[in-house]
């Protein structure tokens, strides 16, 4: 009974069809956390080294978050920025910075 589908209970299931199901999900969840992950030496944490990079307040900082024009990880209560991301996303160019 290898045709299954979405639609296919859990209760119908082999144990090795939930476990193939299962492995599958863990390697598409692994890949995509992969890509979201941040690259490079160039890491900033906190708002306050990023108010000193952007030459701003903390207040204009979590604004730019808050409206989504800052990309950022979040562990917890910290943030994480890639320095080089943020600024492309800022529209400031490496002749600039």
């Amino acid at each position: 009974m290898d045709n299954f589908n979405e639609a296919t209970p859990i209760a119908l299931l082999t144990v090795n069809q939930l476990l193939s199901l299962l492995n599958s999900r863990e390697q598409s969840s692994s890949t995509k956390s992969k890509e979201s992950t941040l690259e490079g030496n160039n890491l900033i944490y906190g708002l306050s080294d990023l108010s000193k990079l952007l030459k701003s307040s903390k207040p204009t900082v979590a604004k730019l978050i808050k409206s989504g024009r800052i990309s950022y990880v979040r562990t917890g209560r910290n943030f994480i920025f890639d320095a080089e991301k943020v600024l492309a996303e800022l529209g400031f160019t490496k002749k600039t910075y």
